[in-house]
C-alpha cells in the first residue's frame, strides 16, 4: 500500500534506473507500509533478517538510513514494476579507498516477471561497479536457499569462504562484465557511468566519494 501510494506520487524524474521490466529509485518513507509487507512475507523473508511487524518502526529505520544515503555510506533502491512498488536491492558496507562493498536485501515481488528480479539485481551492480567505480562484491547467502545460490554461481560469483549456516561469496566486476555480455540479449541492461552517477548523487545533494 506505501510503496505503491509513494510511487504514484513520485514523478518519473525520481528513477535513477528505467529498464525493460523495471525501474529503480531510491527507497522513501513513503514506501514503509510497502517494505514491511516485503520484509514480513513468510516466503520472501525466510532468508532475510526479520523486522518488527510495526510499520512506525520501519519508518524509523527508513529515516536513519536517509541519513546514510545523504552520506554517502550505502544506497536502498526500491524497484518499481508497473508503477508499483515490488521489491528492494541494497549497497552497503561501501569502502570507497579499497572499491570492496556488499550488495543484498534483494527482496521481489513480481507475479510472472521473474526477469525484474535480475534486472533490478544486475542494475544495483551496475551502479556500484560501474557507477561507484567498485571493483569487489563480497556477500553471504543461507545454505538454505539454493535458487540465489544458484544465481550467483551462474552469474559469476565465487564462495571463498562458509559457516555452518552461510556461503561467503565474492563477485568482481570483470566476472559481472562477463556475465552480462553472456545474458545482454535476454535482459538488456542500461549499465550506468561514472558520469551519471555523479549526477544523480550531486542533484540529490549526496557526496560522491570515489574520484578517479
Amino acid at each position: 500500500m506505501g510503496g505503491i501510494v509513494s510511487d504514484l506520487i513520485a514523478s518519473e524524474s525520481a528513477y535513477i534506473y528505467t529498464g525493460s521490466t523495471c525501474c529503480a529509485r531510491f527507497i522513501e518513507l513513503a514506501d514503509a507500509e510497502g517494505l514491511l509487507s516485503l520484509r514480513t512475507d513468510p516466503v520472501l523473508s525466510k532468508y532475510i533478517s526479520k523486522v518488527d511487524s510495526d510499520v512506525d518502526v520501519q519508518k524509523e529505520w527508513i529515516e536513519a538510513y536517509k541519513m546514510r544515503e545523504a552520506a554517502g555510506k550505502e544506497f536502498y533502491f526500491a524497484i518499481i514494476e508497473n508503477k508499483k512498488f515490488i521489491g528492494t536491492t541494497r549497497i552497503y558496507n561501501i569502502d570507497f579507498p579499497n572499491r570492496v562493498f556488499t550488495g543484498g536485501s534483494w527482496v521481489i515481488r513480481s507475479d510472472g516477471n521473474s526477469l525484474a528480479a535480475v534486472e533490478a539485481l544486475l542494475a544495483t551492480y551496475s551502479f556500484a561497479f560501474d557507477g561507484l567505480g567498485m571493483d569487489t562484491d563480497v556477500f553471504d547467502v543461507r545454505k538454505e536457499n539454493k535458487a540465489v545460490l544458484a544465481f550467483h554461481k551462474n552469474s559469476g560469483a565465487k564462495i571463498i569462504g562458509e559457516s555452518e549456516m552461510d556461503f561467503f561469496e565474492i563477485r568482481t566486476a570483470r566476472g559481472f562484465d562477463k556475465y552480462l555480455e553472456k545474458i545482454h540479449k535476454i535482459v538488456p541492461v542500461h549499465r550506468f557511468s561514472k558520469g551519471s552517477v555523479t549526477r544523480i548523487l550531486k542533484n540529490k545533494g549526496i557526496p560522491y566519494l570515489c574520484e578517479g
